[in-house]
């Protein structure tokens, strides 16, 4: 799914409310969610702050099995094949131009035979990339920026882009 963020630029904008449903919807399941978040595409005005606010959250995110404790992401359900396809994905965004913040590779944890990919933070991705192009199914966050209102329109409508749509607007001043 994509989701959209617009809004007023002011520092009274809910940033860290929108990103913790960000997290939540692109990181729960390690990613593996039919109607999970896998594209952002955030207005050029807050689009830093969102980059910012992110970075180390998801860097903070745990990996491992939860039968040994308190984990974000366990392993994936379609195994290391999986993962290692999503890395060589992740690979190419950056060689595109993305920029990999957080993750962007297997993690092998130790004692378990499972597909680990680590929480991944995709920065300055644009539509034309294969990640943006492709499900990935996996815990990769990308971020897109769109320029005004009428980009971000424009980028949500590509047919590769619309599987679901979500769209939040922050702190937009009440009109009475």
């Amino acid at each position: 799914s994509t989701a959209t963020c617009r809004g007023n630029p002011s520092p009274d904008s809910d940033t860290l409310q929108v990103c913790n449903l960000a997290l939540r919807g692109t990181f729960q399941n390690c990613g593996q969610n039919c109607i999970g978040l896998e594209r952002m595409v955030i207005h050029a005005g807050i689009y830093d702050r969102f980059v910012e606010t992110l970075a180390p959250k998801v860097n903070a995110l745990t990996q491992g099995c939860p039968l040994d404790g308190d984990v974000d992401c366990g392993a994936m359900t379609m195994g290391i094949a999986a993962a290692e396809n999503i890395q060589r994905l992740v690979e190419k965004a950056v060689q595109q131009g993305a920029r990999c913040l957080a993750g962007g590779r297997v993690n092998r944890v130790e004692g378990s035979p499972g597909g680990y990919m680590l929480p991944t933070l995709l920065v300055d991705v644009t539509p034309e990339m294969d990640i943006a192009r492709n499900e990935v199914f996996g815990p990769v966050m990308v971020m897109m920026k769109a320029q005004d209102d009428d980009d971000a329109l424009r980028i949500v409508r590509l047919e590769h882009m619309f599987q679901t749509l979500v769209v939040h607007v922050i702190a937009l001043p009440v009109l009475i």
